[in-house]
C-alpha cells in the first residue's frame, strides 16, 4: 500500500519535528552518546569552541575526529574578543543543533554523513511512505513517463536545418502568419463578442516552444487546443450544412473573410504541430539509423574476420561464415529501409509551404504604429486636451504607465559603427492592430490566402500519410512485441485520412500518434540483437519488492559505509600524512613555478627594482679617493688628475717597499698607500657592480618570462589534455582527435559522392508559345534530385558529422565551428535547389573543415 500525502507541507513538518527531536531528545539517561549532553538554560554562556569540546561522547577512531568526553582534561580556550561579543546573539537551540549536527556528520566517517544523506533522501522523496517503488522499467520494455522525460531531457538535439533554429529563436515555424492570425483574432476575443471558434483559434496559436524543452512537450501542449479548434469548426460546419461533416471535407473553399481567417489559423496551428511531430520522428529515425549503422559495421567486421580466418579452421568456421553473412544481409536490409524512411520524412519537411515574407510583418507593424498615433491624436482633440495639459495631470495609474519598461532600453557598444557606448530606447509599438493584421492576411498580393490554404492542406495530407506509413512500416518490421503499438494501428488509419468518426476523440488520436512516435526508437528492428539487461529481467523487480519503504537498501548502504570505515581505519594516518604531503608539494610547485614568475613580471613592470648599488654611492667613494691622493701630494683632488695620481702612488708604493717594509710602516706612508689601494679597489668594484646592475635590469624581464615558460607550457598542454578528456568522456571514444577529424572528412567525401551520383530528373516547363500546327511548346529542365534513400543517407551523415563536431567543439574556436554548423544546416535546406549547388556548398564546407587542422 502507498500512503499519499502533500509533499510540501508534510516535508516541512517532518523536518521541523526531526530538528526538535535533535534538540530535545529525551532525558539524560536515555540520550545517545553521539548526541552529547543536552544543554540547559541555566548553564552559563559558552562559545561554540567550548561546546564542541564539552560533552560529545564521540570516540572517533580518526585522529582528527577524536573528541574528549570531559572538558576538564583539556584547558578552556580563551575567548576571542571579536567573537565573544557576538556569541550572546546566537540562540541556544541553533547553537546546540549545530554542535549535534557536526557530531552526527563526523561520526565514524563516512557512516554519519551517509546515514544523514539517506535519511534526508527518504524523507524528501517520500519513499519512506511508499511500500514499493514504481520507478523501475516494466517487463515488456515500456518506459514510465518519468523515464521518458529523463530520456528526452538528456537527449542531444542537433539542429539539422534552419527551421530547427526557428524553434529556439522564434518559438516554432510559421512565425509571421501565426503572429498576424493571433493579432487579428485576439482583439476580437478581448472585446467579448468572440465565438467559440475564435477562442479556440487564439488558444491554439498561443502555444509556443519553450526554451530547454523537447518538441514532444510542444506537440503535447498543442494537442488539446488544436483538437478543440477542429471540433468546433466541424460542429459549426455541420450546423450550417445541416448534415454530418467529416474533418477532411471541412477545408472547402471558404465564403466569408472570417471563415478564411479561421481556416488560416487552423491550418497554421496544424502545420506547426505536424512540423514539430515530424521533427520528433526524424530524431527518432536518426537514433535508430545510427544504431543500425553501428550494427551493420559490426557484421561487416565479423564477415571480414571470418573470411580471413576460414583457411585456418575450415570445418569449424564454415557454419559461422554462413550465419554471419545472413545476419549481415538482415542488417543491411534493415538499415536501408530505415534510411529510406528517414529520407521520406526529411523530404516532407523540406517541401513544407514557406512562411510569409518578413516585409508583411514590417508593413503591419508600421501601419499599426501610424494608426495608433492617429487614434491618440483624434482622442485628444475630441476631449479638447493637448499634449501639454495631459502631461500635467498626474495620477497613480498615469504614473504607473509612465514608468518605462526595462525591455525598451538596451546598452549597446558600437551600435552605429563609431566604437562608442550608447543607451538606446525602443519606443515603437510592438502590438499589431486587428484590422491591420486582417488586411495583411486577406489582401496580401504576394501570398493569396485561399491558394495557401489549398497548398497547406495538400502538405498536411501528405505529411500525415508519410508519417503514418513510417509508423506502420516500423511497427510491422520490428521483432519486439509491443501490444500498445499493435492496438493503435487502426488509430493510425483514422488519423492519417482525416477520418475522425464522431470527432470526439481527436485529442486521443493525436496522443496515440505522439506516443507511437515517442516509442519508435525502442522497437527492435530486424537484424538487431536483443540487449541482455538486468533491468529487463525479473531480478530487479524481485529485489525492489524486498525493499520495503526503502529501509533495507538504506541499511545496506550504511553497512557498506561501515565496512569502508573499518577497512580504512588502520591506513588513515598514512592517508592523512600522504595527502598533506601531496598538498604541500602541489603548493610548492604552484608557488615556485606559477606564482613567483608571474608576480615578478608584474612587480618588475609596475615598480622600480632594487639593484646592488642602492646602498652605496660611487661618487662619494671616488671623491674620498681623490682626497686621499691629494693628502699625499699626488694630485690636485680632481677627477682629471686621478689617473696620473694613481700611477704616482703605485711608484711611491714600490719605493717604500724598497726602503724597507718595517721602517715605511712605522713612518706611516706605507699604510696610507695601502689604504689608497683599498679605496681604489673599492671604487673599481662599485663600477663593476654598476655594470652588472645595468645588465641585470636590462634582462630581468627576459629572465622572468623565461622562468614563466614552464608554467605556460604546463597550463597549455594541461588545458588541451583536459579538453581532449572532455571529448573522450562525452563521445565515449578514446581515439586521437586527428583520427576523429579524418572520420569527419570521410563523411564529407561520402556526401559529395552521393550528390554527384544523384538521379537525373527532367522537369517539364510550360511555355506560352505554339508551333505552326497549334501545339504548345513544352520545355524540360534537367536537374539532379536526391531520392528518399539517398536523402536519408545524406541526412544521417550530416547528423553524425554534426555530432562529432559538437563533441570536438571545445578544441576549436567557436567562430569556426559555428560557421561550419551553419553551412551544414544550409546544405540540408538546399535540397530543392539541386545537387550542383549542394556540391559547391559542400566544397566550401570541406575547405573550412580542413582549416580546423591548424588548431590541433
Amino acid at each position: 500500500m502507498n500512503i499519499h500525502f502533500r509533499r510540501g507541507s508534510t516535508r516541512l513538518l517532518i523536518l521541523l519535528g526531526w530538528l526538535s527531536w535533535l534538540n530535545n531528545c529525551g532525558s539524560e539517561g536515555r540520550r545517545p552518546k553521539w548526541l552529547g549532553r543536552r544543554r540547559r538554560r541555566g548553564d552559563s554562556k559558552m562559545t561554540v569552541a567550548a561546546l564542541s569540546q564539552e560533552t560529545c561522547d564521540v570516540t572517533g577512531p580518526f585522529d582528527e575526529f577524536d573528541y574528549s568526553s570531559s572538558s576538564q582534561q583539556q584547558p578552556q580556550q580563551p575567548q576571542n574578543k571579536w567573537y565573544s561579543q557576538y556569541v550572546d546573539l546566537i540562540p541556544d537551540s541553533l547553537e546546540s543543533i549545530f554542535i549535534r549536527f557536526k557530531a552526527i556528520v563526523l561520526y565514524e566517517p563516512p557512516v554519519g554523513i551517509v546515514t544523514l544523506f539517506l535519511a534526508a533522501r527518504l524523507l524528501w522523496t517520500g519513499r519512506i511512505f511508499q511500500v514499493y517503488t514504481s520507478k523501475y522499467k516494466s517487463v515488456d520494455g515500456v518506459l514510465t513517463q518519468e523515464e521518458k522525460k529523463t530520456k528526452r531531457r538528456h537527449r542531444l538535439q542537433v539542429p539539422l536545418d534552419m527551421d530547427d533554429q526557428a524553434y529556439v529563436k522564434f518559438g516554432g515555424v510559421e512565425r509571421i502568419r501565426r503572429q498576424l492570425c493571433w493579432s487579428a483574432l485576439n482583439d476580437i476575443l478581448q472585446k467579448g463578442n468572440a465565438s467559440a471558434q475564435v477562442e479556440a483559434a487564439v488558444d491554439a496559436l498561443s502555444v509556443s516552444y519553450k526554451p530547454r524543452e523537447s518538441r514532444y512537450q510542444f506537440v503535447e501542449e498543442m494537442i488539446t487546443p488544436l483538437s478543440t479548434l477542429e471540433k468546433v469548426l466541424i460542429e459549426d460546419e455541420s450546423k450550417v450544412n445541416k448534415k454530418s461533416v467529416k474533418l477532411r471535407d471541412m477545408w472547402e473553399t471558404p465564403k466569408t473573410d472570417m471563415e478564411v481567417m479561421l481556416q488560416l489559423a487552423a491550418k497554421t496551428a496544424e502545420i506547426r504541430a505536424l512540423d514539430a511531430l515530424l521533427r520528433v520522428i526524424r530524431d527518432q529515425l536518426l537514433t535508430t539509423s545510427s544504431r543500425l549503422f553501428r550494427n551493420l559495421k559490426h557484421w561487416k567486421r565479423r564477415v571480414y574476420i571470418d573470411n580471413n580466418l576460414s583457411w585456418i579452421f575450415h570445418r569449424l568456421m564454415k557454419a559461422s561464415i554462413e550465419g554471419d553473412r545472413l545476419r549481415l544481409s538482415y542488417a543491411n536490409a534493415a538499415f536501408q529501409s530505415e534510411v529510406s524512411r528517414l529520407g521520406s520524412v526529411t523530404q516532407v519537411l523540406i517541401e513544407r509551404p514557406p512562411d510569409m515574407d518578413d516585409k508583411a510583418l514590417l508593413n503591419a507593424l508600421a501601419k499599426s504604429s501610424r494608426a495608433n498615433q492617429e487614434a491618440a491624436e483624434e482622442e485628444n482633440l475630441a476631449n479638447g486636451q493637448t499634449k501639454q495639459t495631459m502631461a500635467k495631470r498626474w495620477s497613480a495609474k498615469s504614473l504607473a504607465r509612465a514608468i518605462p519598461k526595462v525591455s525598451k532600453y538596451s546598452l549597446r557598444f558600437n551600435a552605429e559603427g563609431r566604437g562608442r557606448l550608447s543607451l538606446r530606447v525602443y519606443d515603437g509599438a510592438t502590438n499589431i492592430r486587428s484590422d491591420v493584421a486582417q488586411n495583411e492576411l486577406l489582401r496580401n498580393m504576394d501570398c493569396n490566402p485561399r491558394q495557401w490554404i489549398d497548398r497547406a492542406h495538400d502538405w498536411t495530407e501528405n505529411a500525415r500519410r508519410v508519417l503514418c506509413d513510417v509508423l506502420r512500416e516500423s511497427i510491422e518490421t520490428s521483432v519486439s512485441e509491443n501490444e500498445q503499438a499493435n492496438n493503435n494501428l487502426d488509430v493510425i488509419d483514422k488519423w492519417c485520412t482525416y477520418d475522425c468518426g464522431n470527432c470526439a476523440d481527436l485529442d486521443k488520436q493525436w496522443m496515440a500518434i505522439l506516443n507511437l512516435v515517442d516509442n519508435l526508437d525502442s522497437l527492435r528492428r530486424v537484424g538487431e540483437g536483443k540487449e541482455l539487461s538486468i533491468t529487463d529481467s525479473g531480478i530487479k523487480v524481485w529485489t525492489e519488492r524486498l525493499d520495503v519503504f526503502g529501509i533495507p537498501s538504506s541499511l545496506a548502504l550504511v553497512g557498506v559505509a561501515k565496512v569502508l570505515h573499518n577497512y580504512l581505519l588502520p591506513y588513515w594516518p598514512k592517508l592523512k600524512s600522504g595527502s598533506r604531503k601531496g598538498l604541500t608539494i602541489a603548493w610548492d610547485i604552484f608557488k615556485s613555478r606559477f606564482w613567483k614568475p608571474f608576480y615578478g613580471i608584474v612587480e618588475g613592470l609596475m615598480s622600480k627594482d632594487t639593484g646592488l648599488l642602492d646602498a652605496f654611492d660611487i661618487e662619494n667613494e671616488e671623491h674620498s679617493l681623490d682626497n686621499m691622493l691629494k693628502d699625499l701630494n699626488l694630485g690636485d683632488g680632481s677627477p682629471e688628475s686621478r689617473k696620473a695620481a694613481l700611477q704616482a702612488a703605485a711608484r711611491l708604493y714600490e719605493e717604500q717597499l724598497d726602503n724597507g717594509v718595517i721602517r715605511s710602516a712605522v713612518r706611516g706612508r706605507l699604510v696610507r698607500l695601502l689604504l689608497i689601494q683599498v679605496q681604489q679597489l673599492k671604487a673599481g668594484l662599485l663600477h663593476a657592480m654598476s655594470s652588472i646592475d645595468v645588465l641585470v635590469a636590462a634582462n630581468r624581464l627576459n629572465i622572468q618570462i623565461l622562468a614563466a615558460i614552464p608554467a605556460v607550457l604546463i597550463v597549455y598542454f594541461g588545458t588541451r589534455l583536459i579538453v581532449r578528456s572532455i571529448f573522450t568522456v562525452r563521445a565515449k571514444d578514446i581515439r586521437p582527435i586527428k583520427e576523429v577529424h579524418a572520420e569527419m572528412s570521410d563523411y564529407l567525401d561520402e556526401l559529395e559522392m552521393t550528390f554527384l551520383l544523384a538521379t537525373t530528373v527532367s522537369i517539364p516547363t510550360m511555355v506560352e508559345s505554339e508551333n505552326h500546327d497549334g501545339t504548345e511548346v513544352v520545355a524540360t529542365t534537367v536537374t539532379s534530385i536526391l531520392q528518399p534513400i539517398d536523402l536519408g543517407s545524406s541526412v544521417l551523415r550530416i547528423y553524425r558529422y554534426l555530432i562529432l563536431l559538437d563533441y570536438c567543439g571545445p578544441l576549436f574556436p567557436h567562430r569556426a565551428t559555428s560557421s561550419i554548423r551553419h553551412s551544414m544546416q544550409e546544405l540540408v535546406t538546399s535540397h530543392r535547389l539541386g545537387t550542383d549547388r549542394q556540391v559547391a556548398l559542400l566544397r566550401l564546407i570541406k575547405q573550412k573543415h580542413m582549416d580546423l587542422l591548424k588548431y590541433l
